[in-house]
């Protein structure tokens, strides 16, 4: 009886996924695409990020120069 293979296995680049992928990148319009949406991406999450901070330094100057944070703390 011969032992389960792995459906995980290692897939080389002379496979047909392997050569799929070759394929896909070699087509210059396949490339840009994904350079774009590489760089969509990257914008996106730049602005997620500064947001986001923005956001969190706002609400924490404000928590910490708040008349009821100070004395609900003043005690601790």
């Amino acid at each position: 009886m011969a032992a389960p293979t792995s459906t995980c296995a290692h897939r080389r680049l002379t496979s047909p996924y392997g050569q799929g992928i070759l394929s896909n990148l070699a087509t210059p319009k396949m490339v840009a695409f994904s350079l774009g949406l590489g760089l969509l991406y990257c914008i996106l999450t730049f602005g997620w990020l500064t947001a986001h901070a923005a956001v969190v330094a706002r609400l924490g100057e404000r928590l910490r120069t708040g008349r009821g944070l100070r004395l609900a703390t003043e005690r601790l």
